[in-house]
């Protein structure tokens, strides 16, 4: 298979994971999350440093107020397959997403040969201190 169509294959829009997400928080009435592009760059950066370094490794950057989760899928999958991968998770991944204290976040994804890293970089402000300089030093690579 052609790299190109490999990585077709592993798409997944950031956006359909947001909307997913906001899908299980209006089922248990807690207030939807806001897309942030910040949050996304900030997703997006990690998802490609997971990539780079072909394993999941979580950021120390969120001193911010407040996380990420990351999903890794080494064949095709779905947005819905990454969201329901976080809501039976046992490591708190399910409760972040559900928690009333998330405002806003962005879904980062990024594809390698092997497969797809998707990261959900989220916090409960949309006003983020430190999170414009961050993205000027990451943006500029």
């Amino acid at each position: 298979m052609r790299r190109k169509e490999l990585h077709k294959n592993h798409y997944i829009s950031p956006k359909a994971v947001h909307h997913l997400i906001n899908k299980e928080r209006r089922k248990r009435n807690i207030p939807y999350v806001k897309w942030s592009q910040e949050m996304y760059h900030l997703a997006k950066s990690q998802a490609d440093y997971c990539r780079r370094v072909k394993h999941m490794v979580h950021s120390n950057r969120y001193a911010l107020q407040g996380g990420e989760n990351l999903f890794y899928c080494g064949g095709n999958t779905t947005p819905k397959a990454v969201v329901d991968t976080w809501m039976h998770s046992k490591d708190g991944h399910r409760e972040w997403l559900l928690d009333p204290r998330v405002k806003c976040a962005g879904v980062g994804v990024s594809n390698s040969k092997r497969g797809v890293y998707v990261a959900w970089a989220f916090s409960s402000s949309c006003i983020v201190e430190g999170v414009k300089s961050f993205l000027g030093k990451i943006l500029k690579k």
